[in-house]
Protein backbone atom coordinates (compact mmCIF):
# COMPACT_ATOMS: atom_id res chain seq x y z
CA UNK A 1 0.00 0.00 0.00
CA UNK A 2 1.42 3.68 -0.56
CA UNK A 3 0.26 7.27 0.97
CA UNK A 4 0.57 10.32 -1.44
CA UNK A 5 1.10 13.81 0.32
CA UNK A 6 -1.03 15.90 -0.89
CA UNK A 7 -0.99 19.57 -0.73
CA UNK A 8 -4.38 22.72 -0.28
CA UNK A 9 -3.74 26.33 -0.26
CA UNK A 10 -5.91 26.54 2.51
CA UNK A 11 -4.52 24.01 5.41
CA UNK A 12 -8.49 23.77 6.30
CA UNK A 13 -8.98 22.03 4.14
CA UNK A 14 -7.08 19.37 4.51
CA UNK A 15 -7.68 19.57 8.11
CA UNK A 16 -10.91 19.06 7.78
CA UNK A 17 -10.68 16.12 5.08
CA UNK A 18 -8.32 14.34 7.67
CA UNK A 19 -11.80 14.30 9.97
CA UNK A 20 -14.34 13.99 7.76
CA UNK A 21 -13.33 11.86 3.92
CA UNK A 22 -12.95 8.29 5.49
CA UNK A 23 -14.26 6.65 2.66
CA UNK A 24 -12.02 3.26 1.95
CA UNK A 25 -12.04 4.53 -1.95
CA UNK A 26 -10.36 8.06 -1.06
CA UNK A 27 -8.94 8.87 2.66
CA UNK A 28 -7.01 11.90 3.49
CA UNK A 29 -5.02 11.31 7.03
CA UNK A 30 -2.34 13.81 8.53
CA UNK A 31 0.80 11.77 9.21
CA UNK A 32 3.03 13.87 11.63
CA UNK A 33 3.19 17.07 9.93
CA UNK A 34 2.22 16.39 6.57
CA UNK A 35 -1.44 14.84 5.06
CA UNK A 36 -1.43 11.90 2.72
CA UNK A 37 -4.27 10.31 0.20
CA UNK A 38 -4.91 7.29 0.52
CA UNK A 39 -7.55 4.82 -1.60
CA UNK A 40 -8.25 1.31 -1.75
CA UNK A 41 -9.04 1.07 -5.74
CA UNK A 42 -5.24 2.58 -5.42
CA UNK A 43 -4.35 -0.30 -3.81
CA UNK A 44 -5.87 -2.26 -6.19
CA UNK A 45 -4.34 -1.11 -9.17
CA UNK A 46 -0.31 -1.65 -7.08
CA UNK A 47 -1.42 -5.13 -6.79
CA UNK A 48 -2.42 -5.96 -10.58
CA UNK A 49 -5.66 -6.29 -9.04
CA UNK A 50 -9.12 -5.62 -11.15
CA UNK A 51 -10.92 -2.83 -9.20
CA UNK A 52 -14.30 -4.20 -7.62
CA UNK A 53 -17.83 -3.34 -8.20
CA UNK A 54 -19.25 0.27 -8.39
CA UNK A 55 -15.83 1.83 -9.92
CA UNK A 56 -17.24 2.43 -13.32
CA UNK A 57 -16.80 5.96 -12.81
CA UNK A 58 -13.51 6.18 -11.20
CA UNK A 59 -12.52 3.88 -14.36
CA UNK A 60 -14.02 6.17 -17.21
CA UNK A 61 -11.75 9.03 -16.06
CA UNK A 62 -8.84 6.79 -16.18
CA UNK A 63 -9.39 6.19 -19.83
CA UNK A 64 -9.99 10.18 -20.18
CA UNK A 65 -6.58 10.28 -18.93
CA UNK A 66 -5.29 7.54 -20.84
CA UNK A 67 -7.30 5.50 -23.60
CA UNK A 68 -5.25 2.53 -23.61
CA UNK A 69 -5.49 2.31 -19.66
CA UNK A 70 -6.00 -1.20 -19.57
CA UNK A 71 -2.53 -1.90 -21.80
CA UNK A 72 -0.28 0.17 -19.37
CA UNK A 73 2.55 -0.87 -17.08
CA UNK A 74 1.15 -1.46 -13.31
CA UNK A 75 3.41 1.64 -12.07
CA UNK A 76 1.65 3.62 -15.38
CA UNK A 77 -1.91 2.53 -14.09
CA UNK A 78 -1.12 3.93 -10.18
CA UNK A 79 0.25 7.38 -11.91
CA UNK A 80 -3.15 7.61 -13.76
CA UNK A 81 -5.24 6.12 -10.94
CA UNK A 82 -3.89 8.87 -8.58
CA UNK A 83 -4.37 11.84 -10.77
CA UNK A 84 -7.48 10.20 -12.16
CA UNK A 85 -8.70 10.26 -8.53
CA UNK A 86 -7.51 14.00 -7.82
CA UNK A 87 -9.27 15.20 -10.58
CA UNK A 88 -12.61 13.84 -9.61
CA UNK A 89 -12.19 14.57 -5.84
CA UNK A 90 -10.86 18.39 -7.01
CA UNK A 91 -14.17 18.67 -8.88
CA UNK A 92 -16.07 17.87 -5.87
CA UNK A 93 -13.97 20.02 -3.46
CA UNK A 94 -14.71 23.13 -6.31
CA UNK A 95 -18.56 22.25 -7.03
CA UNK A 96 -18.80 21.36 -2.76
CA UNK A 97 -17.09 24.42 -1.23
CA UNK A 98 -15.86 26.49 -4.70
CA UNK A 99 -12.67 26.37 -3.40
CA UNK A 100 -9.08 25.89 -5.30
CA UNK A 101 -8.82 21.81 -4.86
CA UNK A 102 -6.05 19.30 -4.15
CA UNK A 103 -2.33 18.93 -5.51
CA UNK A 104 0.48 16.64 -5.24
CA UNK A 105 2.83 19.09 -6.30
CA UNK A 106 4.00 22.25 -4.05
CA UNK A 107 5.25 25.38 -5.77
CA UNK A 108 8.13 26.74 -3.25
CA UNK A 109 9.26 29.71 -5.63
CA UNK A 110 8.38 30.53 -9.12
CA UNK A 111 11.77 28.44 -9.82
CA UNK A 112 11.01 25.35 -7.35
CA UNK A 113 8.63 22.65 -6.99
CA UNK A 114 8.44 19.81 -4.83
CA UNK A 115 6.28 16.56 -5.08
CA UNK A 116 5.06 15.20 -2.66
CA UNK A 117 6.38 12.15 -1.04
CA UNK A 118 5.33 8.32 -1.26
CA UNK A 119 4.54 6.03 2.07
CA UNK A 120 5.07 3.00 1.28
CA UNK A 121 3.35 0.24 3.55
CA UNK A 122 2.69 -3.26 4.84
CA UNK A 123 -0.45 -4.76 4.93
CA UNK A 124 -1.21 -4.35 8.58
CA UNK A 125 -0.38 -0.38 7.67
CA UNK A 126 2.87 -0.16 8.97
CA UNK A 127 5.33 2.24 7.60
CA UNK A 128 8.59 0.70 5.58
CA UNK A 129 9.75 3.39 3.48
CA UNK A 130 9.38 7.18 2.97
CA UNK A 131 10.96 9.24 0.57
CA UNK A 132 13.27 12.35 2.12
CA UNK A 133 12.26 15.82 2.05
CA UNK A 134 13.48 18.78 3.44
CA UNK A 135 10.91 21.78 3.51
CA UNK A 136 9.70 24.60 5.27
CA UNK A 137 5.59 25.21 5.20
CA UNK A 138 4.41 28.65 4.38
CA UNK A 139 1.16 29.56 6.07
CA UNK A 140 -1.83 30.22 4.19
CA UNK A 141 -5.18 32.51 4.52
CA UNK A 142 -7.70 30.08 5.31
CA UNK A 143 -11.73 29.62 5.65
CA UNK A 144 -11.86 27.67 8.46
CA UNK A 145 -13.24 24.59 9.39
CA UNK A 146 -16.79 25.89 10.20
CA UNK A 147 -17.45 27.40 6.82
CA UNK A 148 -16.59 23.59 5.70
CA UNK A 149 -18.87 21.83 7.81
CA UNK A 150 -21.72 24.34 7.24
CA UNK A 151 -21.12 23.53 3.44
CA UNK A 152 -21.53 20.45 4.31
CA UNK A 153 -24.91 20.79 5.81
CA UNK A 154 -26.43 21.27 2.66
CA UNK A 155 -26.79 18.06 0.49
CA UNK A 156 -25.71 16.30 -1.25
CA UNK A 157 -22.36 16.17 0.91
CA UNK A 158 -19.15 15.85 -0.31
CA UNK A 159 -18.67 12.04 0.45
CA UNK A 160 -22.17 11.64 -1.32
CA UNK A 161 -21.12 13.58 -3.85
CA UNK A 162 -17.75 11.42 -4.19
CA UNK A 163 -19.89 7.83 -3.92
CA UNK A 164 -21.99 8.97 -6.96
CA UNK A 165 -19.37 9.88 -8.96
CA UNK A 166 -17.09 6.89 -8.20
CA UNK A 167 -19.72 4.53 -9.55
CA UNK A 168 -21.43 6.52 -12.30
CA UNK A 169 -19.57 7.51 -15.88
CA UNK A 170 -21.60 10.78 -16.26
CA UNK A 171 -20.86 12.26 -13.03
CA UNK A 172 -17.06 11.04 -12.86
CA UNK A 173 -16.44 12.60 -16.17
CA UNK A 174 -18.57 15.90 -15.21
CA UNK A 175 -16.49 16.20 -12.20
CA UNK A 176 -13.64 15.99 -13.90
CA UNK A 177 -14.22 18.54 -16.30
CA UNK A 178 -15.56 20.87 -13.63
CA UNK A 179 -12.17 20.47 -11.81
CA UNK A 180 -9.98 21.09 -14.72
CA UNK A 181 -11.81 23.95 -16.07
CA UNK A 182 -10.71 27.87 -15.65
CA UNK A 183 -13.35 30.61 -15.26
CA UNK A 184 -13.06 31.30 -19.10
CA UNK A 185 -12.67 27.41 -19.76
CA UNK A 186 -15.66 26.93 -21.76
CA UNK A 187 -14.29 23.73 -24.00
CA UNK A 188 -14.20 22.11 -20.23
CA UNK A 189 -17.17 23.54 -18.87
CA UNK A 190 -18.78 22.92 -21.97
CA UNK A 191 -18.33 18.91 -21.55
CA UNK A 192 -19.64 19.11 -17.90
CA UNK A 193 -22.76 20.32 -19.63
CA UNK A 194 -23.08 17.88 -22.54
CA UNK A 195 -22.78 15.04 -19.48
CA UNK A 196 -25.48 16.01 -17.79
CA UNK A 197 -27.64 16.79 -21.15
CA UNK A 198 -27.02 13.25 -22.17
CA UNK A 199 -27.49 11.91 -19.19
CA UNK A 200 -30.78 13.66 -18.51
CA UNK A 201 -32.02 13.32 -21.89
CA UNK A 202 -35.75 11.60 -21.91
CA UNK A 203 -36.09 11.61 -25.89
CA UNK A 204 -36.39 9.07 -28.45
CA UNK A 205 -33.49 10.57 -30.61
CA UNK A 206 -29.99 11.32 -30.08
CA UNK A 207 -30.07 14.24 -27.44
CA UNK A 208 -30.26 17.91 -28.54
CA UNK A 209 -30.06 21.18 -26.94
CA UNK A 210 -33.06 22.00 -28.38
CA UNK A 211 -35.63 19.28 -26.73
CA UNK A 212 -33.44 18.84 -23.51
CA UNK A 213 -33.75 22.63 -22.47
CA UNK A 214 -37.67 22.00 -22.63
CA UNK A 215 -36.90 19.09 -20.37
CA UNK A 216 -34.99 20.00 -17.83
CA UNK A 217 -33.97 21.70 -15.58
CA UNK A 218 -36.91 23.42 -14.32
CA UNK A 219 -35.48 25.85 -11.60
CA UNK A 220 -32.76 27.43 -13.07
CA UNK A 221 -34.26 30.34 -14.03
CA UNK A 222 -36.43 29.26 -17.20
CA UNK A 223 -35.23 28.31 -20.58
CA UNK A 224 -33.33 31.91 -22.03
CA UNK A 225 -30.82 31.00 -18.86
CA UNK A 226 -30.00 27.72 -20.39
CA UNK A 227 -30.40 29.17 -23.90
CA UNK A 228 -27.89 32.18 -22.95
CA UNK A 229 -25.50 29.82 -21.47
CA UNK A 230 -25.31 27.55 -24.21
CA UNK A 231 -24.61 30.05 -26.70
CA UNK A 232 -21.84 31.33 -24.53
CA UNK A 233 -20.14 28.01 -24.11
CA UNK A 234 -20.64 27.20 -27.76
CA UNK A 235 -20.01 30.95 -29.97
CA UNK A 236 -16.79 30.88 -31.27
CA UNK A 237 -16.30 34.27 -30.71
CA UNK A 238 -16.43 33.80 -26.89
CA UNK A 239 -14.68 30.85 -26.21
CA UNK A 240 -11.94 31.42 -28.88
CA UNK A 241 -12.28 27.87 -30.38
CA UNK A 242 -14.39 26.22 -32.88
CA UNK A 243 -16.53 24.87 -30.39
CA UNK A 244 -17.86 20.59 -31.19
CA UNK A 245 -21.10 21.98 -31.40
CA UNK A 246 -21.74 25.55 -32.37
CA UNK A 247 -24.87 26.57 -32.60
CA UNK A 248 -25.52 27.74 -36.47
CA UNK A 249 -25.67 31.40 -35.58
CA UNK A 250 -22.27 31.19 -33.76
CA UNK A 251 -20.17 34.41 -35.57
CA UNK A 252 -18.58 37.81 -33.79
CA UNK A 253 -20.94 39.73 -32.32
CA UNK A 254 -21.07 41.91 -29.68
CA UNK A 255 -20.71 39.99 -26.34
CA UNK A 256 -23.18 41.92 -24.66
CA UNK A 257 -25.64 39.65 -26.09
CA UNK A 258 -24.46 36.76 -23.86
CA UNK A 259 -24.73 36.57 -20.18
CA UNK A 260 -21.82 37.17 -18.27
CA UNK A 261 -19.32 34.78 -17.19
CA UNK A 262 -20.16 34.78 -13.12
CA UNK A 263 -23.65 34.55 -14.58
CA UNK A 264 -22.44 31.05 -16.68
CA UNK A 265 -20.61 29.28 -14.06
CA UNK A 266 -23.27 30.21 -11.63
CA UNK A 267 -25.72 28.33 -13.78
CA UNK A 268 -23.08 25.65 -14.38
CA UNK A 269 -22.99 25.40 -10.89
CA UNK A 270 -26.95 25.08 -10.15
CA UNK A 271 -26.81 22.27 -12.77
CA UNK A 272 -24.42 20.53 -11.70
CA UNK A 273 -26.24 20.51 -7.95
CA UNK A 274 -29.60 19.79 -8.98
CA UNK A 275 -28.36 16.73 -11.02
CA UNK A 276 -27.00 15.02 -8.08
CA UNK A 277 -29.57 15.94 -5.48
CA UNK A 278 -31.81 13.99 -8.76
CA UNK A 279 -29.10 11.51 -8.44
CA UNK A 280 -29.33 11.22 -5.01
CA UNK A 281 -33.33 10.51 -4.98
CA UNK A 282 -33.51 8.67 -7.64
CA UNK A 283 -30.21 7.15 -8.31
Amino acid sequence: MSHYEIFSSDPALLTYFAKHLQEPSCTIIKEEDRYELCSSDIDALESSVSLGQGTNGLLSVFHLLSPNFKTLRTDEKVRVGVNGLLFMLNGVIKLKYKMPGLTRELTISPSQVRIGIVSMRDDQGRKLKTTARDLTMRANITVGEDFLLAADTRSPTAVEIWRLARSSPPIARALYYYGKAQVDDTSNLRKVVEEIMVDTYTGSRNPNFKEWKEQWPKNVGGRSKIENLWEWLNNAYVTGDKAAHSPATSFQQSTNMFISTPEALDIIHTLLTIWLEEKLVKP
